[in-house]
């Protein structure tokens, strides 16, 4: 949730500065920015709530795209493996 795609031209840019210098080295520029980054854009901070909310969304997608159900827990509070969904495994059928 807090690591963002952009080249290595912005992450040179932004660097260590505060979270609106970070926006305008990553969007000001004339390279392009990555769909996955530009959820970014428009936000005025970036607190941790923030950062659990983008992981859920990227999470969800991820789990969408690649038709996975998403892990548990077992008994012992260790967590499962993640797994191709019922459907995946019949062959989609």
């Amino acid at each position: 949730g807090n690591l963002v795609l952009v080249t290595r031209e912005q992450n040179e840019r932004a660097r260590n500065a505060d979270f609106a210098r970070k926006l305008v080295a990553y969007f000001s520029g004339s390279k392009p920015v990555p769909r996955i980054t530009r959820d970014l854009e428009g936000l005025e901070a970036w607190k941790p709530a923030d950062v659990l909310a983008r992981e859920d969304r990227l999470l969800a997608a991820i789990y969408r795209f690649w038709d996975l159900e998403k892990p548990g827990a077992s008994q012992d509070g260790k967590p499962l493996p993640v797994v191709p969904s019922r459907s995946r495994r019949r062959g989609g059928q």
